[in-house]
C-alpha cells in the first residue's frame, strides 16, 4: 500500500544482511502485508509516501532486454519502437471500481516538467524511440504543468522526434488542453467512458460525468486529427438491459479509433468491492483467476441483477459493435494494412492462415 521504493530498498538490504525475513523485521513497516500463521497481516499507512517524485531516480532501463524496444505494437497507428512512462502518481477522482484512488495516497503528485522532458530526451537519444505512452491516470490535470512540458519539448525539438499517447478524463477536458496535447505531438488520447448509460455513469464514476460530454470530447479530438478511444464495462451494480443497450448504441454512434468491452471486476479496497461483498457477488475465500476482465469461465463475477446469459449476449453484441466501430473509424489505416498483408501473402502464402487467425480474434469468433 502506498509507495514501494523505500520499502523495497529496506527489504533488499535486510535480506542481503540476514538471508531471510522474520516477522519482527516486517511488522515495523507500514504498507507491507505478509503471511503469518495462515493469515495475512500488516500495517496500513502512508509514511512511505515520497513527497517529491523527482527524488526517485529514473528507471534503470539497461536491465531490460533491448528487444523490448524493437518495433512492435506500442503505438495505436503503427509498429514502432516505443515504451511507457509515468510522470505522476494518483488521481483526483474516486470511481467506485478503481484501485488507484485507494492505492495512491492523495494528493496527486507530479514529476517536475524538467524531469519529465529529461526522461523523454534520454529515451529518444539512447533507444531511438518513436512512441511514448504516458501511463498517468490523468496526465493533463495540471494545465500549467502541461504548458511547461509542451514548451520544453518544442524548445528541444523533441516533438518532431517522438509521438505520444496518454490517458485523460473527458469531464475535465477542454479544447485548449487538446490543442496543447496536439502541439507536443500527442496522437492518441484514451478516455474512461465505461458506459453509454447516463444512469450507470453517475453510479460508477462521479456526478459531473456526462455521456453528452463524452460525445463532444470525441468530436473535439477528431476535429484536431487526434485519435481517441475508450474501454467499456458491463456487469455494473444496478445495471439493467436497457443500460447495456445504451452502451451498444453509444459505441455505434460515436467513432473511436480504439474501443473494447470488459467485465466489471471488483477489487479489494474499492467501493465496488464492498458492494460485491454485500450483494454476494464475491465471498471469502475467493479465486484470484476470476478477478480478470478477460476471464471467460461460467463463474465470472457479476455485480448486476441482469442474468449471466443476458450479460454474455450483450457482451458479444457490444464487442461486435466495437469491432465495427474501429474498422470504419480506422478505415484508411485498415485498408493500408490489408494492402501490406496482400504483399506479404504474395511473398509467403502461409501468411493467410495467420491473417485468418488474427481476424477471428479481432471479431471475437
Amino acid at each position: 500500500h502506498g509507495y514501494g521504493e523505500a520499502i523495497l530498498l529496506y527489504l533488499c538490504r535486510f535480506y542481503e544482511e540476514h538471508g531471510k525475513f522474520e516477522d519482527d523485521s516486517l511488522s515495523v513497516l507500514e504498507g507491507v502485508y505478509y503471511h503469518k500463521g495462515g493469515r495475512i497481516v500488516g500495517r496500513p499507512g502512508n509514511k512511505n509516501v515520497i513527497r517529491n517524485l523527482d527524488d526517485i531516480p529514473m528507471p534503470d532501463r539497461e536491465i531490460i532486454s533491448h528487444k523490448y524496444y524493437e518495433p512492435q505494437s506500442h503505438s495505436i497507428d503503427s509498429y514502432c519502437r516505443g515504451t511507457s512512462i509515468f510522470t505522476s502518481r494518483g488521481c483526483l477522482f474516486n470511481c467506485i471500481y478503481c484501485g488507484g484512488g485507494t492505492f495512491w495516497p492523495k494528493p496527486v503528485r507530479y514529476h517536475s516538467s524538467k524531469r519529465v522532458v529529461e526522461e523523454i530526451s534520454m529515451l529518444v537519444q539512447n533507444y531511438d524511440l518513436e512512441y511514448i505512452n504516458i501511463f498517468d491516470d490523468l496526465f493533463h490535470f495540471s494545465k500549467s504543468r502541461l504548458k511547461e512540458i509542451v514548451e520544453l519539448l518544442r524548445t528541444n525539438n523533441l516533438h518532431e522526434k517522438v509521438k505520444f499517447g496518454c490517458q485523460a478524463s473527458a469531464t475535465i477536458m477542454d479544447e485548449e488542453t487538446l490543442d496543447l496535447l496536439k502541439q507536443m505531438n500527442m496522437i492518441y488520447v484514451g478516455f474512461g467512458f465505461e458506459t453509454g448509460s447516463e444512469r450507470i455513469l453517475k453510479i460508477i464514476k462521479y456526478k459531473k460525468a456526462s455521456v453528452e460530454k463524452h460525445s463532444r470530447v470525441l468530436s473535439w479530438c477528431h476535429k484536431r486529427g487526434l485519435m481517441a478511444g475508450s474501454g467499456f464495462m458491463i456487469g455494473n451494480p444496478m445495471e439493467k438491459e436497457e443500460d447495456l443497450k445504451a452502451t451498444y448504441d453509444f459505441i455505434l454512434k460515436n467513432p473511436m479509433n480504439s474501443c473494447n468491452v470488459y467485465h466489471t471486476i471488483p477489487f479489494p479496497g474499492t467501493k465496488l468491492w464492498d458492494i460485491a461483498i454485500a450483494t454476494g457477488a464475491v465471498s471469502m475465500p475467493f479465486e484470484w483467476k476470476r478477478f480478470n476482465q478477460f476471464y471467460h469461465g461460467d463463474d465470472f463475477i457479476s455485480c448486476t441483477e441482469v442474468s449471466k446469459d443476458i450479460l454474455k449476449k450483450w457482451k458479444r453484441r457490444i464487442a461486435n459493435a466495437c469491432s465495427v466501430n474501429m474498422i470504419f473509424t480506422n478505415k484508411d489505416r485498415f485498408i493500408g494494412k490489408i494492402k501490406n498483408l496482400y504483399i506479404a501473402y504474395k511473398k509467403d502464402p502461409a501468411v493467410l492462415k495467420v491473417l485468418l487467425d488474427k481476424l477471428k480474434n479481432f471479431l471475437g469468433l
